[in-house]
């Protein structure tokens, strides 16, 4: 007996040629009899390439809906189907295809420059439903008998090098999760389902494929979510008359705050119910929605170890909105025998009559094992238990409420804090969007506790006047050790492909090594004159940068010489200015770097550079910045902000006080050499120069504090050599070298080199 074969079979015998999945990306419609004849082709296909009975086939695309007959085809040939994302990084990618070792693997035509061999590539046409791929009638075999209990897919769950885990999934796994959902849901014909989640997960496998199929329904595949879909989600599930959807915490977030009067973001009334997982769904978040939408929600517990959810919640009212539901079709049970020291989680309040534990769980669906990992499968793996690594207890009412997962768990000086506790009182805050509380290691206290916060008011309020607002909440709640010890802002919670909070980039963040990241960007040895990792300024000015969330703030003074146009040189500079930030942003994954360029009009004033020069230059490299991104201000459009007089400045250089200044200026010999550079001709080069020197000197004197305040928290970029910090706005500072050249490096300012 073919499990999936009959299952595919009995699909097509009950549809009548009914609808079993619309592709919204090229508007095409398969029906389960052409879902059928795609998988004999394929299956054809592939034995005559060789492929038998334990053999992985990989699946490398973008959301298809050809993944469904490749997966039929290797389900009937006993062979091994191995999802995997076209998005997934090359490093990743290279070490789960090590792994698994596929003997074929089916790639889109336009994905490229992916570590793969081409001897065991097969390019997937543009439509695996339709194209006659080898003739169906030429000596199809019968499907292969396969026990129940034989593997039938792998799903990585991370794949960086040496730590590439293949969770391993039976038949009897996958089509016992399939009916379950099916019976539990009542998948029918009359529902429409839509995929926005990518079939490298079991969640979309599962929700919006397997189990539809068992209870012909109909599946719209969509793009992947994102900023598009979500912006015409509602048009999407209105023009398609969608009923069910399948979401995450995270896309209903995001709906929310696509909230507004108008009909875009509105639902339609068709919609029935949601589907709510890959991540725990916040009590607040859950009865938001329903309150705001009107569509029931139902969330579900559980791992791609357990085929997707072992708890299900019952579509009945009221809703036990701390719950996670009731088991389904397997056995949960509370184990005290873990890793995890429970009394640390005495004051814990329980019902009477309940225990705390680490979750356990038994059943058809539960996986195999770990592929080729023998040890960590029977670490998690004893006697058909599969030990989750979730604390939490059973209801009496049979509802399973978890806690915390033991891995999230903060170890400080010996206590242990849930991240969650911290987290749900923080989103009672009617600023605070969306949190995510994670340790960090400390060689004092163990970890030091991070709280990541996505507020509403973030660009209003400085870093320390939201930390204060965030402290005194929680300490009305609290107990002093549970209190962050840092808090990162942000404009939304990085999520990993999977769309789950990624606390890899948010310990990058908060330990320092994203800090390091910048730094060895700014720090580019091409124009590097001075080595700035070790300035405790800027160093500090880039982590309060990631901890505020504002964004990473460069300033740059930008003068002119005697030329009226922009050269080559200019280019360079706005080039190099250009490159950091892009760079910077690329790091980040979003917007976090910006570049204000100064035009030094006050200056150039101040030497008596005449007007139509300064005009048109000043016009050519604002154009130039502008379109490479870059910010541009006038420094006399801070003089006027903060009230500095020009001509009042220039005028104290005769008075008694500013010559007794001038006489007790170290460097005053240095100015006047810097001004004799600049002069074209002078009967009296040393009088001319001297005055020119002692206006510059009054000019920098006046601006440099109301300068560093308006730029406060910005790196101050200066093609000064380190020595003339001093003469600078009081802002961490970076020496740059303007060019370079081969081996060659110049320090002349790009508007002096001609």
């Amino acid at each position: 007996m073919n499990l999936a074969y009959r299952i595919l079979e009995n699909a097509v015998q009950d549809s009548e040629n009914q609808t079993f999945l619309t592709d919204l990306k090229t508007h095409t419609t398969y029906s389960y009899e052409s879902l059928l004849s795609a998988t004999l082709k394929i299956r054809r296909l592939l034995e005559k390439k060789g492929v038998q009975r334990g053999d992985r086939i990989a699946f490398l695309t973008i959301n298809e809906p050809s993944f469904y007959p490749v997966f039929f085809a290797c389900a009937s040939l006993g062979a091994i189907t191995v999802p995997l994302g076209a998005d997934t990084h090359k490093s990743e990618l290279k070490s789960i295809l090590s792994d698994c070792s596929p003997i074929l693997t089916f790639i889109d035509p336009s994905i490229t420059n992916l570590p793969l061999s081409t001897r065991n590539l097969l390019t997937l046409p543009e439509d695996l439903f339709s194209i006659d791929l080898v003739n169906v009638e030429d000596g199809v075999a019968k499907p292969l008998d396969c026990d129940s209990d034989e593997d039938c897919l792998i799903i990585y769950t991370s794949g960086t090098s040496g730590n590439c885990k293949g969770i391993l999934l039976s038949h009897k796994s996958l089509w016992s999760m399939a009916h379950t959902f099916a019976n539990f849901y009542q998948y029918g014909p009359q529902q429409r389902f839509l995929s926005v989640l990518p079939y490298y997960h079991i969640n979309a496998i599962m929700i919006t494929g397997l189990a539809c199929i068992v209870g012909r329904s109909h599946i719209f595949l969509s793009h992947l979510f994102g900023p598009l879909v979500a912006k015409f989600y509602w048009d999407i599930v209105e023009k398609n008359d969608i009923n069910v959807l399948s979401v995450t915490p995270s896309i209903m977030a995001m709906l929310l705050s696509f909230l507004s009067e108008d009909s875009k973001h509105q639902p339609p009334s068709q919609v029935k119910f949601a589907l709510v997982g890959t991540a725990p769904l916040p009590s607040d978040l859950w009865q938001t929605f329903e309150d705001r939408f009107g569509i029931p929600c139902y969330q579900g517990y559980g791992l791609t170890e357990t085929t997707t959810w072992a708890t299900l919640t019952p579509p009945s009212n009221p809703r036990n909105y701390n719950s996670v539901g009731v088991p389904v079709n397997c056995e949960i049970a509370v184990s005290e025998e873990t890793d995890f020291n429970l009394e640390a989680m005495s004051s814990v309040t329980l019902p009477a009559g309940t225990k705390l534990g680490e979750i356990v769980i038994r059943g058809d669906i539960v996986m195999k094992g770990y592929f080729k990992k023998k040890k960590l499968t029977k670490r998690h793996l004893s006697a058909g238990w599969f030990k989750s690594g979730d604390i939490g207890y059973i209801g009496a009412d049979n509802h399973v409420y978890v806690l915390d997962r033991i891995k999230n768990i903060i170890k400080r000086k010996g206590s242990t804090i849930f991240p969650s506790e911290i987290d749900e009182i923080l989103r009672r805050l009617p600023n605070v969007e969306d949190s995510h509380t994670f340790g960090i290691e400390d060689p004092l206290v163990g970890e030091k506790i991070v709280s990541a916060c996505v507020t509403n008011d973030i660009g209003e309020f400085s870093h320390l006047a939201q930390t204060t607002q965030l402290t005194q909440h929680l300490r009305q709640h609290l107990s002093a050790y549970k209190i962050p010890d840092t808090y990162l802002f942000l404009p939304s919670l990085p999520r990993n492909k999977v769309k789950k909070t990624d606390v890899k980039t948010l310990k990058s963040l908060a330990n320092g090594a994203k800090k390091k990241e910048i730094i060895q960007i700014i720090n580019e040895g091409r124009f590097r004159r001075w080595n700035c990792k070790d300035d405790p300024q800027i160093n500090q000015t880039i982590q309060n940068a990631l901890y505020g969330g504002r964004g990473l703030r460069f300033s740059c003074y930008w003068g002119c010489g005697r030329r009226s146009t922009c050269n080559y040189y200019d280019r360079v500079a706005l080039d190099h200015l250009q490159e950091v930030v892009k760079t910077i942003n690329h790091s980040m994954d979003r917007s976090f770097a910006y570049c204000t360029i100064i035009l030094t009009d006050v200056h150039v004033r101040s030497n008596r550079v005449p007007d139509h020069i300064r005009h048109a230059y000043f016009s050519e490299i604002s154009a130039e910045a502008t379109e490479r991104g870059l910010e541009v201000v006038f420094l006399s459009e801070i003089w006027e902000k903060y009230n500095l007089d020009f001509d009042a400045t220039i005028s104290s250089i005769s008075s008694p006080e500013f010559e007794e200044k001038w006489n007790a200026f170290a460097d005053r010999d240095a100015f006047i050499k810097q001004a004799e550079k600049r002069l074209q001709s002078s009967q009296d080069i040393r009088r001319d120069a001297e005055e020119g020197a002692k206006r510059y000197y009054a000019v920098i004197s006046t601006e440099n504090e109301p300068v560093a305040q308006h730029m406060e928290g910005s790196i101050f970029i200066t093609y000064n050599g380190p020595d003339y910090k001093k003469f600078l706005p009081r802002l961490p500072t970076i020496h740059w070298y303007s060019q370079f050249s081969g081996t060659t490096k110049k320090s002349d300012k790009p508007w002096f080199t001609e």
